[in-house]
């Protein structure tokens, strides 16, 4: 991976794929349908046609009942089931991973509380990369899902809006949970200002 900020910083999707995680989509958003190459030497979890190798986690998990998964044009797609409702849930892998690296390609509607989630059990417990795409969210840091959860985020994501309502851009301001950190727990974060240039 090439360094392209300070020693002490990575830009977002530097932070995700120094992460170790290992799944890489078929095909990117609808709205573009190009298709995402898998690099030689990866093992892609997602044939861009079925949940073959994937599975719901059910009733008893801390994120829901299991959501509504299905595949349209090569894309993988989650919701709340039913719609609206606010009982979604997890698609984890069949397979289980030692170390690995994580490439996706993502394109959440502006709301919903998403992420990906690595090192999952099957209660739904390990750590997510928010792709959590609204108002005070945040894309690309950690949190702990499990007993005793933890949030490490250094700031929140708002959006500016235009007269009709339509988002125009983002703004940050600083997590005021950042300021109760130990020194150095983001040493390897990126600014604001970088986040909102990638």
């Amino acid at each position: 991976m090439e360094r392209k900020g300070s020693p002490t910083h990575l830009s977002r999707r530097e932070f995700v794929l120094a992460l170790s995680a290992a799944c890489v989509t078929h095909r990117a958003g609808a709205a573009g349908g190009e298709t995402t190459e898998v690099p030689k030497d990866f093992t892609s979890l997602f044939d861009g046609q079925s949940l073959a190798g994937w599975h719901p986690i059910g009733p008893g998990c801390m994120h829901g009942s299991g959501g509504k998964w299905t595949v349209e044009e090569g894309v993988l797609i989650g919701e709340q089931d039913p719609p609206g409702s606010g009982n979604g849930g997890l698609l984890v892998s069949d397979q289980s991973f030692g170390d690995f690296e994580l490439l996706v390609d993502a394109k959440p509607d502006w709301g919903p509380d998403s992420g990906i989630f690595i090192r999952c059990g099957e209660e739904g417990s390990g750590f997510q990369i928010y792709v959590d795409y609204h108002d005070g969210g945040n894309v690309g840091h950690l949190r702990g899902e499990m007993p005793g959860a933890f949030a490490m985020k250094p700031f929140q994501i708002f959006p500016t809006r235009d007269a009709a309502g339509k988002i125009t851009g983002f703004t940050t301001q600083p997590d005021s949970r950042a300021e109760k950190w130990p020194e150095g727990v983001y040493a390897y974060s990126c600014t604001p200002d970088e986040w909102l240039a990638a």
